[in-house]
């Protein structure tokens, strides 16, 4: 059975929102801005900001850059956005 093609965009979004949140939740655990994130990953703020807002479908390859900036790794973001997403679906 093929999922409909807004089931799929309100899961990426879904998902998204949580990478953001768990991303912002991390910097501010470091007690980084924005923008010292953006030097330390080599990225902009502003795309920064994005991603925390769930705005941008960010590459792996940025998503890498910023989980070395906050001394993580990308399964373990992934891992507590999907238990956020989770935790979203039971409400």
């Amino acid at each position: 059975m093929a999922l409909s093609p807004d089931f799929k965009k309100t899961e990426a979004a879904s998902l998204r929102r949580s990478i953001g949140v768990v991303i912002r939740t991390l910097r501010d655990r470091k007690r980084l801005t924005q923008n010292e994130l953006a030097v330390a990953s080599g990225l902009t703020r502003v795309y920064i900001g994005r991603i925390e807002r769930g705005d941008m479908n960010a590459s792996i390859d940025s998503m890498l850059m910023i989980c070395t900036a906050l001394s993580t790794s990308l399964l373990h973001v992934l891992a507590l956005a999907d238990t956020r997403v989770f935790e979203e679906d039971d409400s």
